[in-house]
């Protein structure tokens, strides 16, 4: 097995397991078998294991990952540890799952809400901007910003009055629309 591919190996297999301690975290019943989650449990272990036996150095980011895997796994010994453990013990556990994720899985950003949110607000408003140069006709290049910016003014003033009800609907959702994928941005299926 080449290094990436034991990688990609791994972390399937850590991806499992979290979404085994996810899934036992909210209550959702017994995720998997005990003796799936067993071999689930061996599995990681001993591909966090086998970069010792490897020669890596102990200073490489691979084998300071498989160390925080491996402390976070090691204790939760059998399925049954798990679904007997307290809610808070496991969020906590969780949001050290977390750090693990955003180093095995470093294309996900995650962003926060209000961040989401002023982005999603500001995309908006430079489509409705743009929007409005472009129904005034008139050359963006020529005029001052001040002057752009009364024309775009009154355009949208104008295009606001005479809306219809349909129009209107169409932005709603188009607002309703960004805003939700803004809310989802970063979110993935365990």
């Amino acid at each position: 097995m080449s290094q990436s591919r034991e990688q990609q190996h791994l972390r399937k297999q850590w991806d499992r397991w979290v979404g085994v301690v996810r899934k036992v975290e909210s209550r959702q019943g017994r995720p998997v078998s005990a003796r799936r989650y067993a071999i689930l449990y061996q599995t990681i272990l001993d591909a966090c294991k086998e970069d010792r036996h490897a020669g890596v150095s102990n200073f490489s980011p691979s084998r300071r990952l498989h160390g925080k895997i491996r402390k976070l796994v090691e204790p939760w010994v059998s399925l049954e540890t798990l679904l007997h453990s307290d809610r808070r013990i496991l969020r906590d556990l969780l949001m050290q799952a977390r750090e693990v994720e955003d180093v095995m899985h470093p294309r996900l950003v995650r962003v926060s809400r209000p961040i989401r949110v002023l982005f999603a607000a500001l995309l908006i408003g430079v489509c409705l901007f743009a929007g409005a140069i472009f129904l005034s006709g008139e050359d963006v290049v020529v005029g001052s910003l001040l002057e752009q910016l009364e024309v775009v003014r009154r355009r949208l003033k104008l295009i606001v009055a005479q809306a219809t009800v349909t129009q209107w609907l169409g932005l709603v959702t188009l607002v309703v629309v960004v805003f939700g994928l803004s809310l989802t941005v970063g979110t993935r299926k365990s």
